[in-house]
């Protein structure tokens, strides 16, 4: 018998207070989670959803709660996001059944409770430098948002079973480790005779571009071609007490280490450069691949020999700490953050309100990379975008002779393929500066071609459907007439407690509930959640 831990599913419980206007004036959340029967990961996985269960809005007040379940079910552990999109999916949660009650756009609501600068986070962390609403503007502008919802309208008004819907969302991601001791790093950095550079760092490369960046930052510093760069194997006896790759600062931890290492050595250098041609050190200039020394210019190669026959040490240490940063995990307050990862993206679906057989028409993804290593690795980073979740799943698999994701009855996770990415898939990022070590801005187009979805499996009764669902029926991949599953569960109008009333519980239990433990995936759960939005159905 086989056993893997996956994703930690969670069940989670609200109440929260708004105005007629969709403004959000309280929340208050329990997360819990079912951690199998080990600890493993799931302490800090339960932090994240902490964490993230306010997403890009602002709650005035607030009081969130995590609950790590033993049961007696195999041990989940760390997925991708590490329990943010969970606490992404509450407040997502939130912000729709506020728009269903006010009867609001959601994009309005989201909107309107937007972080502004200065607004502090349920761990009184301070917002800074988040342009959560340029992006979404300028994302509602490329998408063409309002024309396209004005079509979704017109289209469910007039298709009586196949829904469409349309859901533009932000997200703002903190980078840093919560444990705050694994926010370090350190890099060694040699120059051999012949001009050569070699590096040794903590991170773990795993197909991200991690080595690439590493090397691109001490080229950059010391105004070399990457190709004299080389990145040694990660190995604790070079390296110590190295940090786990992970919490999307691979990059920010091993790249600035390898940058401080360089800068000791550029100093030293530099140093000897102005003692050994005697010229003042603000007459010491680095350009590409030489030193300006005065009045001429000696290589690189010709300097490192000059300072090898002259005794001059030619590695150097580094040592990176992220600064900044702190967090009382028993008060629940400090800065556990360096900064904040802003992006949105707009999502229309297509589905089937019989079956549930659900197709992602387009996705607009618009993203904040600041000042890029590496674009070309960003475009790389960028196009998954819209898959991660889409294969990880919360249920055992069983798979079927001949099915292409076949794997040991949830012993592994599958990916999709092209069939997991919509089409068109419209990639952006508004880079505020050029790129480092050089590299070109191209445009992101397109993505992979998109395949039929596997038809559903019926159901209980039939029923009729007109030439034009019957043509979009066959668009979603299905056979036939679509069935009625035999439990199609009923819409229900929710409760909620508005700011001001007495009593009241907010939100659909049963419907937070389903949520989670419908062994769907969660983009699945999205989708469906932003066409039942759209054509005017409570998400209950």
């Amino acid at each position: 018998m086989i056993v893997a831990g996956k994703r930690h599913d969670f069940l989670a419980e609200y109440e929260v207070g708004f105005d007629p206007d969709g403004r959000i004036h309280a929340v208050r959340a329990t997360l819990a989670a079912r951690c199998g029967f080990a600890a493993d990961l799931s302490g800090p996985v339960t932090d994240r959803a902490l964490f993230h269960a306010d997403n890009a809005y602002h709650y005035p007040a607030v009081r969130l709660v995590s609950e790590p379940w033993r049961t007696n079910t195999c041990s989940n552990t760390a997925f991708r996001g590490f329990g943010g999109p969970q606490g992404v999916l509450v407040a997502e949660r939130i912000v729709e059944e506020v728009a269903f009650a006010t009867g609001l756009d959601p994009l309005e609501v989201r909107r309107r409770n937007l972080y502004r600068e200065g607004d502090l986070t349920p761990y009184h962390q301070p917002i800074e430098n988040v342009p959560l609403e340029t992006i979404l503007d300028e994302l509602e502008r490329r998408a063409a948002y309002r024309e396209r919802r004005r079509a979704i309208a017109a289209f469910n008004a007039e298709s009586p079973v196949l829904k469409k819907g349309i859901a533009l969302t932000p997200v703002k991601f903190g980078i840093s480790f919560t444990a705050t001791w694994y926010n370090q790093a350190g890099a060694l950095l040699h120059v051999y005779r012949d001009g050569s550079v070699l590096i040794a760092q903590g991170g773990v490369e795993m197909g991200q571009g991690l080595f690439v960046k590493v090397a691109q930052v001490v080229a950059h510093e010391l105004a070399l071609d990457l190709e004299r760069i080389r990145l040694a194997t990660t190995d604790t006896g070079k390296v110590p007490n190295t940090s786990t790759t992970a919490a999307s600062s691979g990059s920010d931890l091993n790249g600035m280490a390898a940058q401080v290492a360089a800068r000791t050595l550029e100093e030293r250098l530099s140093a000897f450069a102005a003692e050994r041609w005697s010229v003042p050190a603000e007459q010491i200039v680095w350009l590409p691949g030489r030193l300006r020394v005065g009045n001429q210019e000696i290589l690189w190669e010709e300097l490192v020999a000059e300072a090898y026959r002259a005794r001059v040490q030619l590695w150097a240490s580094g040592f990176y700490r992220t600064p900044e940063i702190h967090w009382d995990r028993k008060a629940g307050r400090g800065r556990p953050f360096y900064y904040f990862a802003c992006g949105a993206a707009c999502a229309e679906v297509t589905v089937d309100t019989l079956t549930g057989a659900h197709r992602i028409d387009r996705v607009d993804v618009l993203h904040d990379c600041g000042r890029s290593l590496n674009p070309g690795r960003r475009a790389a980073r960028l196009r998954p975008l819209a898959q991660p979740g889409g294969r990880s799943r919360t249920d055992r698999r069983r798979a079927r002779p001949g099915d292409r994701l076949a794997h040991e009855r949830g012993a592994r996770v599958g990916r999709g393929g092209p069939a997991a990415h919509p089409q068109p898939l419209h990639l952006q990022d508004p880079d505020r500066g050029r790129p480092a070590a050089g590299g070109e801005h191209r445009p992101l187009r397109g993505g992979p071609q998109p395949q039929a979805h596997d038809p559903p499996q019926p159901g209980g009764g039939r029923a009729t459907l007109d030439a034009r669902d019957r043509r979009a029926a066959r668009d979603l991949g299905c056979r036939g007439e679509p069935r009625r599953p035999p439990h199609l569960p009923e819409a229900r109008p929710a409760r909620h407690a508005r700011s001001g009333a007495r009593g009241g519980r907010a939100g659909p239990r049963r419907g937070c509930r389903r949520i989670v433990r419908d062994r769907r995936t969660m983009s699945e759960l999205a989708a469906i959640l932003a066409g039942l939005s759209a054509a005017g159905r409570p998400c209950s």
